[in-house]
């Protein structure tokens, strides 16, 4: 399984377009919310396949929390993480989702 990870805050105008792509390029997207109040929050819970975090936390220490993401994701079962920022849009050749790529390379890569 492919899994996505991110942290957002304040992202309203540009985060149902990313989001929605990674959900249809992965198996699971994993979002964390950074106190968003400009309505991200609900943009996200609306867009559904996409398990919304919250992040209380005011500090921005992302490599702490990018790794709990993946941790996270790999508790479900998630043999890739593929971290992305709100203003990304990740794409595969050939018309492939990002997923099944990932899947395709050999295991002792």
């Amino acid at each position: 399984m492919v899994a996505a990870v991110a942290m957002v805050k304040d992202e309203a105008d540009i985060i149902a377009t990313t989001v929605g792509w990674m959900t249809r390029q992965v198996d699971l997207v994993i979002v964390a919310d950074n106190r968003s109040t400009d309505g991200t929050r609900d943009i996200l819970e609306a867009l559904g396949g996409v398990q919304v975090i919250d992040d209380p936390e005011v500090g921005y220490y992302q490599s702490q929390k990018m790794t709990n993401l993946a941790r996270r994701a790999m508790e479900q079962g998630a043999d890739w993480v593929v971290p992305f920022d709100a203003d990304e849009m990740h794409l595969a050749c050939n018309g492939m989702r990002v997923a099944d790529v990932l899947n395709d390379i050999p295991d002792n890569v």
